[in-house]
């Protein structure tokens, strides 16, 4: 009987972190783990994934073909935004959304711009990841 409670125990674990910390979309090939972070965040991860899929689809079958982890702790960009690391090509680092869903998702769009380029192997350079970004807002915040 305690195997049976410890088995049904480890499942709903289990259960309870693949709806906190997966992403999966088998429509679009999205297979994304969310890293758990205890910094403050207003927006839910997937939430800001969902917003891209509906507002800019090209962007969110970008998001699924190059990144497999998004990370809300710092690392390189800060508190405040997001950076990319060459060395991890597939995981982006989102800082703290501020309770701003959409400059979170243009934040995601940036860093994933950067993980194109990494994987192109063409410079890392911020002039075409900013435009990403701001093309995200133009769309999602028209009226």
């Amino acid at each position: 009987m305690k195997k049976v409670k410890l088995l049904i125990l480890a499942f709903l674990l289990l259960l309870f972190l693949l709806s906190k910390f997966f992403y999966y979309d088998p429509n679009f090939g999205c297979n994304i783990f969310i890293v758990p972070s205890f910094l403050p965040s207003n927006n839910n991860t997937k939430n800001i994934l969902k917003m891209i899929k509906k507002g800019a689809p090209d962007d969110y079958l970008r998001i699924c073909q190059y990144v497999s982890v998004i990370n809300k702790n710092p690392s390189c960009g800060g508190l405040d935004g997001g950076c990319f690391q060459p060395t991890k090509p597939r995981t982006i680092y989102i800082g703290n959304d501020q309770g701003n869903i959409a400059m979170s998702g243009a934040l995601v769009i940036h860093e994933v711009c950067h993980a194109i380029q990494a994987s192109e192997k063409r410079p890392m350079t911020e002039r075409e990841c900013y435009s990403a970004g701001n093309s995200y807002l133009n769309i999602v915040t028209k009226y």
